[in-house]
């Protein structure tokens, strides 16, 4: 079995990056568990425990799905946080909807329920997690520091290939590992 999940692989730029150091400046102190950049994704499907026949099947569905689709712009826009405000549990960059990446949630999401395996099609929320928050010393900090980015513009990226990980779960934190990448034309 294979821990695994369907997403898009995400190269922050110059204005992206910089954020995040800021971030991590700002919130040293604080217990935050950041995401490290190699492993920067916007998770489209979480599928979890795959058996190989499954895998095979997953692959081939999305080599179906993606022979057709194009490449596509998704811009990243503000900060944000999961989880209520005295003790939020995720802190993430906002990404804006767009029809290209809805129609490839819908469809992966359609293909999954086709083998019988979960998708998040009514969940699905896009955003770029940054870190995971375990305990904050100062949550009115935090919360000023994500509203004061919250309407910014920070890139926007073409989105040419579609990955499906395996998720390695350890001590030091998942190590992500491509099963395979699907190019977008």
């Amino acid at each position: 079995m294979k821990r695994t999940f369907i997403a898009i692989r995400i190269k922050p730029e110059k204005r992206l990056s910089e954020l995040i150091s800021e971030l991590k400046g700002v919130f040293k102190s604080e217990q935050l568990k950041w995401v490290e950049e190699p492993n920067l994704h916007l998770t489209l499907h979480f599928i979890g425990e795959t058996t190989p026949l499954q895998v095979k099947a997953v692959t081939d569905m999305l080599r179906l799905i993606t022979e057709t689709k194009s490449a596509f712009m998704l811009t990243y826009k503000g900060t944000g946080y999961f989880g209520p405000r005295n003790q939020p549990r995720v802190l993430f960059v906002n990404i804006e909807k767009s029809k290209e990446l809805e129609q490839l949630v819908k469809e992966t999401a359609e293909g999954l329920a086709d083998l019988g395996l979960p998708g998040n099609l009514k969940l699905f929320s896009p955003h770029l997690t940054l870190a995971r928050v375990k305990t904050l010393q100062n949550p009115q900090l935090f919360c000023s520091m994500v509203e004061k980015y919250n309407d910014q513009y920070l890139q926007r990226a073409e989105v040419a290939e579609i990955v499906y990980y395996e998720s390695l779960l350890q001590p030091a934190g998942p190590v992500y590992k491509p099963i395979q990448t699907f190019k977008l034309k």
